[in-house]
Protein backbone atom coordinates (compact mmCIF):
# COMPACT_ATOMS: atom_id res chain seq x y z
CA UNK A 1 0.00 0.00 0.00
CA UNK A 2 1.46 3.38 -0.98
CA UNK A 3 1.95 6.31 1.18
CA UNK A 4 -0.46 8.65 1.70
CA UNK A 5 -0.12 11.99 0.44
CA UNK A 6 -2.15 14.99 2.74
CA UNK A 7 -2.32 18.35 2.55
CA UNK A 8 -4.26 21.12 4.37
CA UNK A 9 -6.21 23.91 2.72
CA UNK A 10 -8.40 26.64 2.95
CA UNK A 11 -11.48 27.08 0.91
CA UNK A 12 -14.89 29.36 1.32
CA UNK A 13 -18.31 27.96 0.95
CA UNK A 14 -18.02 30.03 -2.38
CA UNK A 15 -15.51 27.80 -3.29
CA UNK A 16 -16.89 25.09 -2.49
CA UNK A 17 -20.04 25.39 -4.19
CA UNK A 18 -18.63 26.15 -7.83
CA UNK A 19 -16.32 22.98 -6.89
CA UNK A 20 -19.33 20.69 -6.44
CA UNK A 21 -21.47 22.94 -9.59
CA UNK A 22 -18.85 21.72 -11.72
CA UNK A 23 -18.71 18.21 -10.88
CA UNK A 24 -15.15 18.28 -9.34
CA UNK A 25 -16.85 17.68 -6.14
CA UNK A 26 -18.32 14.40 -5.54
CA UNK A 27 -20.33 13.09 -2.66
CA UNK A 28 -20.58 9.36 -2.95
CA UNK A 29 -17.53 7.29 -2.45
CA UNK A 30 -19.14 3.45 -2.73
CA UNK A 31 -18.43 3.19 1.24
CA UNK A 32 -19.99 6.88 1.78
CA UNK A 33 -23.52 7.17 3.51
CA UNK A 34 -26.45 8.90 2.78
CA UNK A 35 -28.08 12.18 3.85
CA UNK A 36 -29.28 11.18 7.31
CA UNK A 37 -29.49 15.22 9.17
CA UNK A 38 -32.93 16.44 9.77
CA UNK A 39 -33.81 20.11 9.49
CA UNK A 40 -33.30 21.11 12.80
CA UNK A 41 -29.50 19.14 12.77
CA UNK A 42 -29.26 21.28 9.23
CA UNK A 43 -30.41 24.20 10.55
CA UNK A 44 -27.80 24.90 14.05
CA UNK A 45 -25.00 23.55 11.36
CA UNK A 46 -25.79 27.00 9.30
CA UNK A 47 -26.22 28.69 12.11
CA UNK A 48 -22.94 27.92 13.65
CA UNK A 49 -21.21 29.28 9.85
CA UNK A 50 -23.08 32.67 10.62
CA UNK A 51 -21.71 33.18 14.18
CA UNK A 52 -18.32 32.33 12.82
CA UNK A 53 -17.90 30.00 14.86
CA UNK A 54 -17.16 27.13 11.97
CA UNK A 55 -13.59 27.05 12.30
CA UNK A 56 -13.98 25.17 15.85
CA UNK A 57 -15.62 22.72 13.73
CA UNK A 58 -13.47 19.32 12.23
CA UNK A 59 -12.50 19.73 9.00
CA UNK A 60 -13.82 18.60 6.02
CA UNK A 61 -11.71 15.84 4.29
CA UNK A 62 -11.49 15.27 0.61
CA UNK A 63 -9.63 12.79 -1.44
CA UNK A 64 -8.08 14.31 -4.54
CA UNK A 65 -7.69 12.37 -7.82
CA UNK A 66 -5.41 13.98 -10.61
CA UNK A 67 -5.22 13.74 -14.34
CA UNK A 68 -4.40 15.18 -17.68
CA UNK A 69 -6.44 16.47 -20.82
CA UNK A 70 -5.25 15.62 -23.91
CA UNK A 71 -3.33 18.67 -24.29
CA UNK A 72 -1.57 17.82 -21.08
CA UNK A 73 -3.08 19.97 -18.43
CA UNK A 74 -3.81 18.95 -15.11
CA UNK A 75 -7.11 18.50 -13.70
CA UNK A 76 -8.49 17.22 -10.43
CA UNK A 77 -11.48 15.88 -9.17
CA UNK A 78 -12.28 15.72 -5.34
CA UNK A 79 -14.17 13.20 -3.24
CA UNK A 80 -15.76 13.56 0.36
CA UNK A 81 -14.27 11.35 2.65
CA UNK A 82 -15.75 13.09 5.95
CA UNK A 83 -18.02 16.04 6.19
CA UNK A 84 -20.72 14.80 3.85
CA UNK A 85 -23.65 15.59 6.19
CA UNK A 86 -22.28 19.51 6.54
CA UNK A 87 -21.09 19.83 2.66
CA UNK A 88 -24.76 18.31 1.61
CA UNK A 89 -26.34 21.30 4.21
CA UNK A 90 -24.35 24.06 2.77
CA UNK A 91 -25.32 23.09 -0.58
CA UNK A 92 -29.25 22.46 0.45
CA UNK A 93 -29.02 25.81 1.79
CA UNK A 94 -27.81 27.73 -0.78
CA UNK A 95 -30.27 26.33 -3.40
CA UNK A 96 -32.92 27.35 -0.93
CA UNK A 97 -34.13 23.80 -0.32
CA UNK A 98 -34.96 24.09 3.50
CA UNK A 99 -35.93 27.26 5.86
CA UNK A 100 -33.79 27.42 9.23
CA UNK A 101 -35.83 25.72 12.15
CA UNK A 102 -35.62 25.01 15.81
CA UNK A 103 -33.46 28.28 16.08
CA UNK A 104 -35.80 30.08 18.85
CA UNK A 105 -33.11 29.53 21.67
CA UNK A 106 -30.06 30.38 19.74
CA UNK A 107 -28.49 33.40 19.83
CA UNK A 108 -29.36 36.39 17.26
CA UNK A 109 -27.27 37.53 14.06
CA UNK A 110 -27.25 40.90 13.09
CA UNK A 111 -30.41 41.20 16.09
CA UNK A 112 -32.38 39.09 13.98
CA UNK A 113 -34.06 35.95 14.67
CA UNK A 114 -33.31 33.64 11.72
CA UNK A 115 -36.08 31.12 12.22
CA UNK A 116 -38.22 30.15 9.00
CA UNK A 117 -35.70 31.87 6.76
CA UNK A 118 -34.38 30.52 3.42
CA UNK A 119 -31.18 31.30 2.17
CA UNK A 120 -32.21 34.00 -0.30
CA UNK A 121 -34.33 35.94 2.76
CA UNK A 122 -30.91 36.32 4.50
CA UNK A 123 -29.96 39.99 4.15
CA UNK A 124 -27.46 40.51 1.48
CA UNK A 125 -24.46 41.18 4.33
CA UNK A 126 -25.42 37.84 5.74
CA UNK A 127 -25.38 35.89 2.66
CA UNK A 128 -21.66 37.75 1.91
CA UNK A 129 -20.76 36.48 5.26
CA UNK A 130 -22.11 32.97 4.08
CA UNK A 131 -20.09 32.80 1.16
CA UNK A 132 -16.96 34.25 2.06
CA UNK A 133 -16.69 31.90 4.95
CA UNK A 134 -13.44 29.88 5.47
CA UNK A 135 -13.30 25.90 6.07
CA UNK A 136 -10.12 23.71 6.69
CA UNK A 137 -10.13 21.11 4.40
CA UNK A 138 -7.58 17.68 4.55
CA UNK A 139 -6.80 16.49 1.32
CA UNK A 140 -5.43 13.04 0.54
CA UNK A 141 -3.86 13.18 -2.50
CA UNK A 142 -4.62 10.14 -5.15
CA UNK A 143 -5.62 7.35 -2.43
CA UNK A 144 -6.36 4.10 -3.68
CA UNK A 145 -10.08 2.94 -2.92
CA UNK A 146 -8.68 0.62 -0.53
CA UNK A 147 -7.13 3.58 1.16
CA UNK A 148 -10.20 5.86 1.10
CA UNK A 149 -12.62 2.98 2.78
CA UNK A 150 -9.69 2.97 5.89
CA UNK A 151 -9.65 6.24 5.89
CA UNK A 152 -13.29 6.29 5.52
CA UNK A 153 -13.90 3.81 8.57
CA UNK A 154 -11.30 5.18 10.92
CA UNK A 155 -12.66 8.61 10.20
CA UNK A 156 -16.12 7.54 11.36
CA UNK A 157 -15.22 5.01 13.72
CA UNK A 158 -16.81 6.70 17.07
CA UNK A 159 -19.47 8.33 15.22
CA UNK A 160 -23.31 7.51 15.53
CA UNK A 161 -23.77 5.78 12.30
CA UNK A 162 -26.47 3.28 11.57
CA UNK A 163 -26.03 -0.75 11.00
CA UNK A 164 -25.81 -0.45 7.87
CA UNK A 165 -23.82 2.23 7.16
CA UNK A 166 -20.95 0.28 9.25
CA UNK A 167 -21.38 -2.62 7.14
CA UNK A 168 -21.25 -1.40 3.99
CA UNK A 169 -17.37 -0.31 4.50
CA UNK A 170 -16.60 -3.67 5.49
CA UNK A 171 -18.35 -5.16 2.54
CA UNK A 172 -15.90 -6.51 -0.28
CA UNK A 173 -18.57 -6.10 -3.02
CA UNK A 174 -19.48 -2.94 -2.37
CA UNK A 175 -18.25 -1.51 -5.50
CA UNK A 176 -20.41 -4.07 -7.24
CA UNK A 177 -23.36 -3.77 -6.00
CA UNK A 178 -23.39 -0.26 -6.04
CA UNK A 179 -22.69 -0.53 -9.88
CA UNK A 180 -25.63 -2.68 -9.32
CA UNK A 181 -27.73 -0.18 -7.83
CA UNK A 182 -26.81 2.45 -10.47
CA UNK A 183 -28.00 0.12 -13.57
CA UNK A 184 -30.90 -0.72 -11.80
CA UNK A 185 -31.89 2.67 -10.32
CA UNK A 186 -35.98 2.59 -12.17
CA UNK A 187 -37.04 -0.21 -9.39
CA UNK A 188 -34.98 1.93 -6.50
CA UNK A 189 -37.65 4.48 -7.60
CA UNK A 190 -40.39 2.63 -7.00
CA UNK A 191 -39.40 1.36 -4.02
CA UNK A 192 -38.22 4.41 -2.04
CA UNK A 193 -39.72 7.97 -2.19
CA UNK A 194 -37.25 10.78 -2.88
CA UNK A 195 -36.70 11.86 0.36
CA UNK A 196 -35.76 8.02 1.77
CA UNK A 197 -33.27 7.85 -1.55
CA UNK A 198 -31.65 10.99 0.23
CA UNK A 199 -30.26 7.74 3.37
CA UNK A 200 -29.31 5.59 0.28
CA UNK A 201 -31.54 2.58 1.22
CA UNK A 202 -30.80 0.48 -2.00
CA UNK A 203 -27.23 -0.97 -0.38
CA UNK A 204 -29.63 -2.78 2.58
CA UNK A 205 -32.59 -4.32 0.34
CA UNK A 206 -29.57 -5.76 -2.36
CA UNK A 207 -27.71 -6.93 0.36
CA UNK A 208 -30.90 -8.33 2.06
CA UNK A 209 -32.04 -9.82 -1.14
CA UNK A 210 -28.76 -11.52 -1.94
CA UNK A 211 -28.95 -13.29 1.52
CA UNK A 212 -32.79 -14.45 0.43
CA UNK A 213 -31.05 -15.83 -2.22
CA UNK A 214 -28.48 -17.44 -0.59
CA UNK A 215 -31.11 -19.16 1.32
CA UNK A 216 -29.70 -17.58 4.73
CA UNK A 217 -32.12 -17.94 7.74
CA UNK A 218 -32.89 -14.13 9.06
CA UNK A 219 -31.61 -10.81 8.20
CA UNK A 220 -30.62 -9.25 11.33
CA UNK A 221 -27.42 -6.67 11.23
CA UNK A 222 -25.05 -9.46 13.15
CA UNK A 223 -26.46 -12.02 10.15
CA UNK A 224 -25.75 -9.08 7.68
CA UNK A 225 -22.20 -8.23 8.61
CA UNK A 226 -21.63 -11.81 8.32
CA UNK A 227 -22.43 -12.60 5.22
CA UNK A 228 -20.90 -9.05 3.64
CA UNK A 229 -17.79 -9.90 4.80
CA UNK A 230 -18.02 -13.39 3.22
CA UNK A 231 -18.99 -11.49 0.07
CA UNK A 232 -16.32 -12.13 -2.44
CA UNK A 233 -15.53 -8.43 -4.31
CA UNK A 234 -16.22 -9.96 -8.05
CA UNK A 235 -19.49 -11.59 -6.57
CA UNK A 236 -21.52 -12.88 -9.05
CA UNK A 237 -25.06 -10.70 -9.32
CA UNK A 238 -26.30 -12.26 -12.43
CA UNK A 239 -29.06 -13.79 -10.56
CA UNK A 240 -30.02 -10.81 -9.10
CA UNK A 241 -29.80 -8.84 -11.93
CA UNK A 242 -32.50 -11.15 -13.06
CA UNK A 243 -35.05 -10.93 -10.33
CA UNK A 244 -34.96 -7.00 -9.81
CA UNK A 245 -35.25 -7.19 -13.76
CA UNK A 246 -37.92 -9.70 -13.42
CA UNK A 247 -39.89 -7.54 -10.37
CA UNK A 248 -39.76 -4.71 -12.18
CA UNK A 249 -41.72 -5.96 -15.47
CA UNK A 250 -44.05 -7.63 -13.20
CA UNK A 251 -44.90 -4.05 -11.22
CA UNK A 252 -45.14 -2.50 -14.98
CA UNK A 253 -47.66 -5.06 -15.85
CA UNK A 254 -49.82 -5.09 -12.99
CA UNK A 255 -49.81 -1.02 -12.63
CA UNK A 256 -51.14 -1.15 -16.26
CA UNK A 257 -54.15 -3.75 -15.13
CA UNK A 258 -54.81 -2.21 -11.86
CA UNK A 259 -53.68 1.45 -12.15
CA UNK A 260 -54.85 1.95 -8.54
CA UNK A 261 -53.56 -1.01 -6.49
CA UNK A 262 -50.27 -0.29 -3.97
CA UNK A 263 -46.73 -2.13 -6.22
CA UNK A 264 -45.56 -4.89 -4.03
CA UNK A 265 -41.98 -3.79 -4.39
CA UNK A 266 -42.82 -0.88 -2.04
CA UNK A 267 -43.46 -3.74 0.65
CA UNK A 268 -40.26 -4.47 1.78
CA UNK A 269 -41.38 -7.82 3.76
CA UNK A 270 -43.49 -8.94 0.44
CA UNK A 271 -40.83 -7.94 -1.68
CA UNK A 272 -37.92 -9.97 -0.21
CA UNK A 273 -40.09 -12.97 0.59
CA UNK A 274 -40.93 -13.52 -3.20
CA UNK A 275 -37.09 -13.18 -4.20
CA UNK A 276 -36.53 -16.94 -4.69
CA UNK A 277 -39.30 -17.38 -6.20
CA UNK A 278 -38.61 -14.39 -8.74
CA UNK A 279 -35.68 -15.90 -9.40
CA UNK A 280 -37.52 -19.59 -9.83
CA UNK A 281 -37.22 -19.50 -14.11
CA UNK A 282 -39.68 -22.66 -13.87
CA UNK A 283 -42.51 -19.92 -13.05
CA UNK A 284 -44.65 -18.00 -15.30
CA UNK A 285 -44.82 -14.60 -15.09
CA UNK A 286 -48.71 -14.94 -14.93
CA UNK A 287 -48.33 -17.24 -11.95
CA UNK A 288 -45.90 -14.58 -10.16
CA UNK A 289 -48.88 -12.08 -11.12
CA UNK A 290 -51.63 -14.21 -9.84
CA UNK A 291 -49.67 -15.00 -6.20
CA UNK A 292 -48.84 -11.17 -5.87
CA UNK A 293 -52.24 -9.81 -6.23
CA UNK A 294 -53.49 -12.66 -3.87
CA UNK A 295 -50.46 -11.33 -1.39
CA UNK A 296 -51.14 -8.12 -1.51
CA UNK A 297 -55.61 -8.81 -1.15
CA UNK A 298 -55.81 -11.45 1.16
CA UNK A 299 -53.04 -12.14 3.11
CA UNK A 300 -51.18 -9.32 3.37
CA UNK A 301 -52.42 -8.75 7.02
CA UNK A 302 -49.80 -12.14 8.08
CA UNK A 303 -46.77 -9.86 6.29
CA UNK A 304 -46.87 -7.92 9.85
CA UNK A 305 -45.36 -10.65 11.99
CA UNK A 306 -42.29 -9.87 13.18
CA UNK A 307 -39.75 -7.29 12.02
CA UNK A 308 -40.36 -6.33 8.96
CA UNK A 309 -36.67 -5.33 8.42
CA UNK A 310 -34.34 -7.67 10.05
CA UNK A 311 -36.91 -11.14 10.22
CA UNK A 312 -35.47 -14.08 11.68
CA UNK A 313 -35.74 -16.98 10.24
CA UNK A 314 -39.25 -18.19 11.71
CA UNK A 315 -40.42 -15.34 10.10
CA UNK A 316 -38.91 -15.19 6.66
CA UNK A 317 -40.02 -19.17 6.53
CA UNK A 318 -43.39 -18.34 7.19
CA UNK A 319 -43.65 -15.58 5.03
CA UNK A 320 -42.14 -18.12 2.04
CA UNK A 321 -44.95 -20.48 3.20
CA UNK A 322 -47.22 -18.00 2.65
CA UNK A 323 -46.18 -17.06 -0.70
CA UNK A 324 -45.90 -21.04 -1.72
CA UNK A 325 -49.68 -21.00 -0.68
CA UNK A 326 -50.70 -18.49 -2.99
CA UNK A 327 -49.11 -19.96 -6.16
Amino acid sequence: MHKIEVDTKSWTIRELLEMYKSDSLAMDIPVQRGVVWDNKARSLYIHSVLLGILAVQPPFVFSRHIGHHTDSSIWSSYSVLDGKQRLTTLIAFANDEFRLVGLTDQPEIEGLDLSAKKYTELSASLIQQFLDTSVVCTVVTDPTAKQEDIIFTRLNNNKSMSAIDRIRPQCKATISIVDFINRNSTIFHVMFNSKQLLRKPEFEIVLKSLMMLAGEQGLSSSQMLIFAKNLQSDADLADIEFVYQRALRLHEELSASQPDSKSFISNKAVFLALIPYLNNRELSDEQLKSCIGKLLTERLAEFKTGSSHSPTGDTLNLRMRIVSECL
